[in-house]
């Protein structure tokens, strides 16, 4: 473990922060809203994001569970990234950066309605599916 490591464990009362290679992508994600709650930005390295961008390319091939996950995952981190920028734009000392910080909060907030949305239709879409082979 280097001094990072060491200097972070103790902020966190203890706990260290392995930034190993990312091995799949919920651990990318884990990562991510770490960083989004206040987290070392280190803990969320390109490995994270890579590991991300990977699963979206998966995604192209994927099915509707596949799809379905991860659009609840991509909901976990909207709402963790609307929650966090707003509060920053809550107490930012400078108008100028409330006013940029309360920006990413809105447009965050608004492709989390757009990914809830995607989200109901891939269920409804299933649903319907299941209504139709369950008919006589």
């Amino acid at each position: 473990m280097n001094n990072l490591h060491t200097l972070q464990g103790r902020r966190n009362g203890g706990a260290s922060v392995d930034r190993g290679a990312v091995l799949d992508h919920r651990q990318a994600k884990a990562r991510a809203l770490a960083v989004l709650g206040g987290g070392d930005p280190l803990i969320a390295s390109r490995d994270a994001f890579d590991a991300l961008a990977a699963r979206n390319r998966e995604l192209l091939d994927g099915g509707e569970d596949a799809i379905r996950e991860a659009l609840a995952d991509q909901v976990a981190i909207l709402e963790a990234v609307v929650a966090g920028f707003s509060y920053q734009a809550a107490v930012a000392r400078h108008k100028d950066d409330a006013r940029q910080l309360a920006g990413v909060a809105i447009r965050a907030s608004s492709t989390l309605v757009q990914v809830l949305g995607a989200l109901h239709r891939v269920t409804e879409d299933r649903r319907n599916g299941n209504a139709i082979e369950a008919a006589p």
